[in-house]
């Protein structure tokens, strides 16, 4: 993205990846485990993971809608 002028936008990608770090590790192998492995979580992980979830999607849907494609 900063090569096509969006510097700003991708420090928000990077930061948004600094900030929730060991959430997106936790929800990648949450997601491998379920496919290939048996993996138990009580309901308040779920939650926790499902709200870190939305966030960062909400927060990267807002980034792309400022990005101008073409």
């Amino acid at each position: 993205m900063k090569e096509n002028g969006y510097s700003d936008l991708a420090d928000e990608v990077q930061e948004l990846a600094r900030e929730y770090r060991s959430e997106l590790s936790d929800l990648e192998d949450a997601y491998i485990e379920s496919r290939y492995g048996e993996m138990e979580y009580d309901e308040s992980q779920a939650e926790n993971a499902i709200s870190i979830a939305e966030k960062i999607i909400n927060k990267l849907e807002e980034i792309s809608k400022r990005v101008k494609l073409g």
